[in-house]
């Protein structure tokens, strides 16, 4: 019997190895399981962050570059328009410059207008008189003649003189020769 006893306690101790390994397999099959879901969890894990920021930085570098090309295009179009907006500022001034030389010239030829006028009407106290001559001998030898034509008065050396129907010639010292008339000279002095 006790080799019964000994053999049941061997078949005891046989089946308690074997519920204690097949226990301890179980326990680490269970342990390697949760560690490889714990591993396919953070592989997973990790997966979906690489994504996400992948996506993320995408994203942001879409954006970014969006919003440099608005920014750009923005700046482009703003610089367009202010030279633009000088261009056309430089074309009124110019039209502005040609209307004030404009009007300075206007003005300076009705002021040259109005100066001829005041000087003309200032100088000639009365109605011009043309053809009217004083005539006075001043040498003895009767070869010269002064001559003065009102309003103007002004003295020439004569030479000679010769009388038409309608006017009369004047040859001067200097070989210049002066007209008046519109009448015949009459003098005795000469």
């Amino acid at each position: 019997m006790l080799l019964i006893l000994v053999a049941a306690a061997a078949a005891l101790l046989v089946v308690l190895v074997a519920v204690l390994v097949l226990v301890l397999v179980v326990v680490v099959a269970v342990v390697l399981a949760a560690l490889v879901v714990v591993v396919v969890v953070v592989v997973i894990i990790v997966v979906v962050v690489v994504v996400v920021v992948v996506l993320v930085v995408e994203v942001v570098v879409v954006v970014v570059v969006v919003v440099v090309v608005v920014v750009v295009v923005v700046v482009v179009v703003v610089v367009v328009v202010i030279v633009e907006v000088v261009v056309v500022i430089v074309v009124v001034v110019e039209v502005v410059v040609v209307v004030v030389v404009v009007i300075k010239v206007v003005v300076v030829v009705v002021l040259a207008v109005v100066i001829v006028v005041v000087g003309v009407v200032a100088v000639v106290p009365g109605p011009l008189e043309f053809g009217k001559l004083e005539l006075k001998k001043n040498e003895p030898d009767g070869l010269s003649t002064s001559v003065h034509l009102s309003p103007l008065s002004f003295s020439l050396r004569i030479r000679k003189i010769s009388c038409g129907k309608e006017h009369v010639l004047f040859l001067s010292d200097f070989g210049c020769v002066y007209s008046s008339g519109l009448g015949r000279l009459v003098s005795d002095n000469i």
